[in-house]
């Protein structure tokens, strides 16, 4: 009964034909798609499948009588098959190769650029903290300028007070002596 329900549906003749005939089979525009990225100078969306499928097949080496096209489908034995999926496998290896390249290469410019802003940041601040120490050296040394020239100046009106003052009591007693 089992025999008679594979029969009936088509199922024995279609393990037959995949056993002599093409067992990959795929619809053109389901190829192209999958297989695109083969021919780097071919677009995505590519309005002829046909000749797409067909330059695909060749680019790829396989032999002529492994394949073929039809009107809406591409047949393919089960060996090409599987070198087409392995040529297709390298070409998204280096396709992520590259985009992992480029996203390193992105990241690390990203970190060294803020590390470069940071040290402009180090720079500036130190120069600052430079500056300012300068800056407050210099106050230091004008105020003890400052005080020195106050004390020479106060000591000077002190000495001349006091000679005005001794003066002044030289002649007191003086003015009394006489």
């Amino acid at each position: 009964m089992v025999l008679a329900q594979l029969r009936y549906s088509g199922m024995l003749e279609t393990i037959r034909i995949r056993r002599n005939g093409y067992p990959i089979r795929y619809p053109k525009e389901d190829f192209y798609k999958r297989y695109y990225l083969l021919i780097p100078s071919l677009l995505p969306q590519n309005p002829n499948a046909h000749d797409a499928c067909q330059a695909i097949l060749k680019t790829a080496n396989l032999q002529a009588d492994s394949w073929q096209i039809g009107k809406t489908k591409v047949f393919i034995r089960d060996k090409q098959y599987y070198e087409l999926e392995q040529l297709r496998n390298q070409c998204l290896a280096k396709s992520v190769l590259s985009i992992q390249n480029f996203l390193r290469m992105f990241f690390v410019r990203k970190y060294y650029l803020t590390l470069q802003k940071k040290s402009v940041i180090i720079q500036k601040n130190y120069r600052a903290y430079i500056a300012r120490k300068k800056f407050l050296q210099k106050r230091e040394a004008s105020v003890v300028f400052q005080a020195a020239a106050r004390m020479i100046k106060t000591r000077k009106d002190f000495k001349k007070a006091l000679h005005n003052k001794r003066e002044e009591e030289r002649r007191r007693r003086e003015e009394e002596k006489k």
